[in-house]
């Protein structure tokens, strides 16, 4: 019996993707017709998919506007059906998909937009992680490591992305050549992101890696104490700490 209701759902989701597709019989409620209960379904579809890619890629619809963005959806859609039953789930490819248009000559940070705003959701649904407060933080010696949180993500980015992100509604200037480090983080149910320069991110990816403090410290360049300082300080304000061995 579940292989049968499993064959008829997959035939029902190809019919509803594919006009083409035969349709499985249906006894539709009401006074719809089997072909106007999946014509119900065929519309709703790809407006529900377009919705969801609206909400995840905000900033990329604001870089297209509305006609090029929904022309583009439709695209995506058609040629790249949902395979989860959890519409959240869908876009995923949708980055791989604008760095192929004619639109990320234009953009050329186009799809690194969008792969941000896909990392952005991807951290708002995950489960935040206990944080290490500024005494712990404190204690470290020179053979500590740090643990970090699932709820980081360290960001290197061609262009300033997170910037064009934060000004998504007024079509900032995107100077060429200007590249930019991000840590992004969850904290209290909210996400926060902040730019680091070089020696400071270099940091915290060797500390995320697994490195210890008093090594990481030592191959770290361009750092006096003070910035170190700041670097800590920030760790312990942003939770992304979990643990120290």
């Amino acid at each position: 019996m579940t292989s049968e209701l499993a064959s008829l759902q997959r035939r029902f989701a190809q019919a509803v993707v594919d006009p083409s597709a035969e349709a499985p019989a249906l006894t539709p409620g009401g006074t719809l017709t089997p072909e106007g209960a999946i014509g119900v379904y065929r519309t709703a579809y790809p407006a529900r998919l377009t919705e969801q890619l609206c909400e995840t890629f905000e900033a990329v619809w604001s870089v297209l506007g509305d006609e090029g963005f929904f022309r583009r959806c439709r695209e995506h859609i058609a040629g790249h059906p949902s395979e989860s039953y959890n519409m959240s789930d869908y876009g995923r490819e949708f980055p791989a998909f604008l760095a192929g248009l004619p639109e990320s000559g234009r953009f050329p940070f186009l799809a690194e937009l969008a792969g941000f705003e896909w990392t952005f959701k991807d951290l708002f649904h995950q489960k935040e992680h206990a944080h290490l407060d500024g005494t712990a933080l404190g204690q470290v010696g020179q053979d500590s490591r740090f643990v970090f949180g699932a709820a980081v993500r360290l960001l290197r980015h061609r262009f300033e992305t997170a910037r064009i992100w934060s000004g998504r509604k007024e079509r900032l200037r995107v100077e060429p050549g200007r590249t930019e480090r991000v840590a992004l983080f969850k904290l209290g149910g909210e996400i926060y992101f902040r730019t680091l320069e070089e020696p400071e991110f270099a940091l915290l990816e060797a500390l995320r890696d697994g490195g210890a403090v008093g090594a990481a410290l030592q191959a770290s360049e361009g750092l006096d104490q003070e910035r170190v300082g700041f670097l800590f300080a920030f760790l312990a304000e942003s939770g992304m700490v979990e643990a120290i061995r």
